[in-house]
């Protein structure tokens, strides 16, 4: 008994310490708005970049968004009407191209959050690329520790942010490293250094902007890092934020981690991007202007199978796709070549990285659906009763693509996420750079009955060829099995 007293403040130590360290939630990453101009959009709306969480964030937890663009004044909004605050006092950081830089954060947000709004004063905001996460155990008031900033560096593959003065032991390191000149790069490696493990959270090459983040396990001030392998001048930044038991870990069995938004050029039939992830399932939902994907490979190695014939094709310059790797390996420094076929556009791919689903998880293909939207529609449905889930529980991917028009939202099923990044900075006609206009979402299903697929469409004329899908993968089984007390136990008089 003596030697138990002895341990248990050694246990309740250990336990607390466990119990407040930064933890991921979840993360997104869009495409960069590239040089394109606005023109269009109905009610000449505010010039903003829109991206949306995968799921809606937890109450308590620490939200974390990053921007870049061309020289302008930035602010950030969400759907919650929250107050986000500066990670610090120098930003919006100017780098030596004259881009801009910005964090923000909320601590202790209220939950539910998905959709947030990076604003910018000027059409002329090009290039702008927004990417936000959700961490949960980091403090909810005075979050940020040591002095937030930015390191704007000459060409090379080393990206190292400012030295962070004096940590906290525990403090969760935030780091994000843009392209000055939104420049291509083969690949991002997270930083190797004493004292932290740093995680890759989101990874664009195209665009040449990456976001990992570790704990760090002492007080001595040092130079956060992480490498790229093509040379580029990059400007890095650090946030450093405080642990505390505070927050809420998700409790979702299935839901999505990762979710990555790729522009993929009209050139190079075979293109890889950096997917960082951690579930058993990953899902690529894809729409283009005519061409379609023969094949996907990743690092590490899975077997990826396509839900079904491409929808539309070249005729009607749109089609649609679903590949999955189910059962996947999964690794945050993953990559995923994806080959395609036929005369190339630019074209979409979401990639989403989700936890908690079934070893065998696809259940059904809605086939496929294509038309002709002749008029102009704020009310745009590509699937009536196209597909019924097998059963109820399980996630439903839906995209949709058309010649015209942007979609901005989902109406049905009721309880759908609407997953697209838009652009107000680019024109309301696709094919632009931020999810070529398209439409993306998901669905947890509560019956198995019937989809419809609808989306909220902004237009100044008529939506056009058109082409979609939808796919329902299945959750892993639940084990119905209890821990039950032991029975039939005797006292023993010692």
């Amino acid at each position: 008994m003596r030697r138990l007293l002895y341990l248990l403040p050694i246990l309740l130590c250990c336990s607390l310490g466990w119990a407040q360290t930064p933890t991921l939630v979840q993360t997104v990453w869009g495409p960069s708005s590239l040089n394109y101009n606005t023109g269009g959009w109905p009610g000449n709306p505010a010039y903003y970049y829109a991206i949306n969480f995968p799921e809606g964030t937890q109450p308590g937890n620490l939200l974390v968004c990053s921007a870049f663009g061309a020289g302008a004044t930035y602010s950030i909004s969400d759907d919650k009407s929250e107050t986000w605050t500066k990670a610090g006092s120098q930003f919006p950081f100017t780098d030596n191209s004259g881009f801009v830089e910005n964090i923000w954060y909320v601590a202790n947000n209220p939950g539910g959050v998905r959709q947030v709004k990076v604003t910018t004063s000027s059409d002329n905001s090009g290039y702008v690329a927004v990417t936000c996460s959700e961490f949960y155990n980091v403090a909810t008031s005075s979050a940020v520790d040591a002095t937030p900033n930015c390191n704007s560096a000459n060409s090379g593959k080393t990206l190292t942010g400012p030295s962070t003065g004096t940590l906290t032991s525990g403090d969760l390191i935030y780091f994000v490293s843009f392209s000055d000149q939104v420049g291509a790069t083969t690949s991002f490696t997270a930083g190797s250094q004493p004292n932290i493990t740093w995680n890759l959270d989101a990874a664009d090459l195209f665009d040449g902007y990456a976001v990992q983040h570790g704990v760090y396990s002492t007080t001595t001030s040092f130079t956060p890092q992480m490498t790229t392998g093509t040379s580029n001048p990059y400007t890095s930044c650090a946030v450093v934020f405080k642990s505390a038991s505070a927050g809420t870990a998700p409790t979702q069995a299935m839901r999505i981690v990762h979710l990555g938004h790729f522009n993929m050029p009209d050139s190079g039939s075979t293109q890889t991007v950096q997917m960082p992830s951690s579930g058993n399932l990953l899902v690529a939902s894809f729409t283009a202007g005519g061409d379609s994907i023969s094949g996907i490979t990743s690092t590490p190695g899975n077997t990826w199978a396509s839900t079904g014939t491409v929808a539309g094709g070249p005729s009607i310059t749109a089609s649609s796709q679903i590949y999955y790797a189910g059962n996947a390996s999964t690794a945050t420094t993953a990559t995923v070549a994806i080959t395609r076929a036929g005369t190339l556009s630019n074209d979409s791919v979401l990639i989403y990285d989700i936890t908690g689903a079934n070893t065998s998880p696809f259940d059904k293909d809605s086939g496929g659906q294509n038309g002709n939207q002749a008029s102009a529609v704020s009310s745009f449905t590509t699937c009536s009763s196209c597909l019924t889930p097998s059963a109820a529980g399980e996630l439903v991917i839906l995209n949709a693509n058309q010649n015209w028009c942007t979609g901005t939202a989902e109406t049905a099923p009721s309880g759908a996420l609407f997953d697209s990044a838009f652009a107000t900075i680019n024109s309301v006609n696709g094919a632009q750079p931020v999810d070529q206009n398209g439409e993306w979402a998901h669905f947890y299903n509560t019956s198995a009955t019937p989809i419809i697929a609808t989306w909220t469409m902004s237009c100044d004329q008529a939506e056009g060829t058109w082409a979609g899908r939808v796919a329902a993968f299945k959750a892993a089984a639940q084990s119905n099995n209890q821990l039950l007390p032991p029975t039939g136990l005797k006292a023993v008089p010692q």
